[in-house]
């Protein structure tokens, strides 16, 4: 089946609150324990790949901690991104891995990789247009990306030092990807638009057959985000419209790779992020059309009551190291308060604490967490003339 793509700039239309640039900031707050940044091993390899590496300079200051673990403030900007981010993912608390676009004639796919909160090096993805989702299931493991490009779309391997593998083809438009613990059980998921879902196992680096799942009613989804909390168990989730409203959110269980049925789990929020970190047993972040923010239980399909955060309009993301320690992030940022900004949420046990403003940013729409004291999320330059533009931030 052939879709339409977004453009790399447009990848996250819901996570994006403004059209984002050719050209970004990183913002980053590392633990003092990390050191100085050093380049990866990969980085001295030639590679035709390889574009021009980010002068090394010491990382931030370490803030105190609050009492989640968390930072307890974070950085202006302090460096530049080529590409326009759509997801991170963290092989370690010292190297992660952001995927996205570089804008041009034609577009063409990166990975940027940042080491102790540092861009070391930048890849681009031969022959693709764009990267929307990816997930690193293990400490200095390969990682495993889903994009797109003009002939289809496609699936790549990343190693831990986000050096790509050859793209290989997916049948149909996946834009969110879950890994357990190794590249032998990866579950990607998308969106069919009015037609529901679909779903497909890659298990290293080998697509299954993709399979189509109904949306609880016919209208179009938005974003699905799947997360795998064993080898043999996912969980989709995400919004859908109906009755005027797309903040209407299903929940789907995949078990063995047989997906269940997509079933209405509130029809007040739009679930636009899910993390879990055992079997039957998630979390999400979600928003409201009134400008509310949640996290919340979802067990199987069965959403628990929503904790509110006060200070967010939105949250877009979430990731969980353990069940006891999960960080979704998010804005203040809304019509009523334009100049809002970007809001880190340490989760305890299902419970937020309080936010973190991150001054730079004006949203963030993705998060890794590979440690329950670390993090590091994507979004969006606030203000100044960056903006719009993508930034990384971390604790």
């Amino acid at each position: 089946m052939t879709h339409s793509k977004p453009s790399v700039t447009q990848s996250k239309p819901r996570k994006k609150l403004a059209v984002g640039g050719a050209v970004a900031a990183l913002a980053v707050l590392w633990p003092l324990a990390l050191g100085p940044a050093t380049a990866s091993a990969a980085d001295s390899a030639a590679s035709s790949n390889v574009l021009q590496p980010v002068p090394t300079r010491a990382p931030a200051v370490q803030a105190p901690a609050s009492r989640h673990g968390r930072a307890g403030a974070l950085t202006d900007p302090t460096e530049a991104l080529h590409e326009s981010a759509s997801a991170i993912g963290c092989v370690s608390s010292k190297v992660c891995l952001v995927v996205g676009g570089a804008p041009g004639r034609p577009p063409s796919a990166e990975v940027a990789e940042v080491v102790g909160g540092l861009p070391v090096a930048y890849r681009k993805v031969p022959g693709l247009s764009g990267l929307d989702g990816i997930s690193c299931p293990g400490a200095m493991s390969p990682c495993e990306a889903v994009g797109f490009a003009p002939s289809g779309d496609y699936g790549v391997e990343i190693s831990p030092s986000g050096v790509p593998g050859k793209p290989f083809s997916l049948p149909d438009f996946f834009t969110s990807i879950s890994c357990y613990r190794s590249l032998a059980w990866c579950e990607a998921v998308g969106s069919l638009y009015q037609k529901g879902l679909a779903l497909i196992s890659v298990k290293d680096g080998t697509p299954g057959t993709a399979r189509d799942v109904r949306a609880p009613r016919a209208g179009g989804v938005s974003n699905p985000e799947i997360s795998c909390g064993s080898a043999g168990w996912c969980e989709v989730a995400g919004s859908y419209y109906a009755d005027g409203s797309d903040f209407n959110s299903f929940a789907l269980a995949v078990p063995s790779g047989v997906p269940g049925t997509a079933v209405t789990v509130s029809k007040a929020y739009g679930i636009d992020g899910i993390s879990c970190p055992a079997v039957g047993q998630c979390f999400v972040a979600a928003s409201s059309s009134s400008g509310a923010a949640m996290v919340a239980a979802l067990t199987g399909v069965s959403l628990g009551a929503p904790h509110v955060v006060g200070q967010a309009s939105s949250l877009s993301a979430i990731a969980c190291s353990s069940q006891a320690s999960c960080t979704a992030v998010g804005s203040s940022q809304s019509l009523a308060n334009p100049k809002g900004r970007s809001l880190v949420v340490p989760v305890a046990s299902g419970v937020p604490g309080t936010a973190q403003t991150v001054s730079a940013a004006a949203n963030l729409y993705s998060v890794a967490a590979v440690a329950p004291t670390f993090y590091a999320a994507v979004g969006m330059v606030a203000s100044g003339m960056n903006a719009g533009d993508d930034i990384v931030t971390s604790s």
